[in-house]
């Protein structure tokens, strides 16, 4: 028994779900009273392409009761991974709940570093999925005098996939939301 526990995550956040897990339910509709209380919009990443960029907010296709040890806001919506170059942390067909940030109002490149993030890819899309938007760890490879990122690698956490390097000035990637956590 103490042998499992010694190999356990120091953050529950980063523990695998576990197979067999219940799965999240989408639902038509909540009460009012429990969205973002007790719910959040439910958004197929793949139906939402550019529905995350400039003023346009795209259409939730559900929502869903998730137990959070986070506190819910307006901010937040759940998604369907799709993919294993997050695993073992964030296995393919698991739900997570993310944070958006709406278009031109990310954190600094800089005060990503580390953190998971969903992209939106302009051009290529993601090698494994061929969809527009994805989920790696941010990094920051370079820094500029002033200390901003002139370059950054989007890092998949199963070192059997390849990492993505790119200039923000670029342009050709968006964060659109970060990773908070597998809720099912």
């Amino acid at each position: 028994m103490l042998a499992r526990h010694e190999t356990l995550p120091l953050f529950p956040e980063e523990e695998p779900l576990l197979r067999g897990a219940s799965s999240l339910v989408v639902l038509d509709t909540v009460p009012a009273e429990e969205q973002y209380r007790d719910a959040v919009p439910v958004h197929d990443l793949a139906a939402a392409a550019g529905g995350f960029s400039g003023g346009q907010e795209p259409r939730p296709i559900g929502w869903a009761r998730v137990h959070s040890r986070r506190l819910l806001d307006r901010r937040m919506f759940v998604a369907r991974v799709k993919g294993h170059s997050m695993e073992p942390g964030i296995p393919d067909g698991s739900w997570m709940l993310l944070r958006v940030y709406p278009a031109g109002e990310a954190p600094a490149a800089t005060a990503l570093d580390g953190r998971r993030v969903v992209v939106e890819l302009r051009g290529d899309g993601d090698p494994e999925t061929g969809g527009a938007y994805t989920l790696k760890r941010w990094r920051v490879t370079k820094t500029g005098p002033d200390g901003g990122a002139t370059e950054i690698e989007l890092r998949p956490d199963n070192p059997s996939f390849t990492s993505r390097r790119t200039k923000p000035a670029d342009g050709d990637i968006r964060v659109i939301a970060e990773f908070l956590e597998v809720v099912g």
